[in-house]
């Protein structure tokens, strides 16, 4: 029988990682914005954005991105299938 997680995965806050903008659990790499679960509770049309600006080296727009991601989470609660 599977176990589902409650809590993300995380460690410290060190130079390399942050907290997670969604659940604020801290130990986030710097590589990724949030922990897997607010990842993927974020709605698909946020996350499109941050990851294609991020490829594409568009600085400017993946802050803007990140930042209306972040706005999201702040605004919560979020029903289930928010996406």
């Amino acid at each position: 029988m599977a176990t589902r997680r409650t809590a993300p995965v995380t460690g410290p806050i060190t130079p390399d990682t942050h907290r997670c903008p969604g659940c604020l659990a801290p130990g986030i790499p710097n590589h990724k914005f949030a922990c897997r679960s607010c990842w993927f509770a974020l709605p698909t049309k946020l996350r499109r954005p941050i990851t294609a600006a991020y490829l594409a080296g568009d600085r400017a727009a993946h802050a803007a991105a990140m930042q209306a991601a972040i706005a999201w989470f702040r605004a919560g609660p979020h029903p289930a299938g928010a996406r």
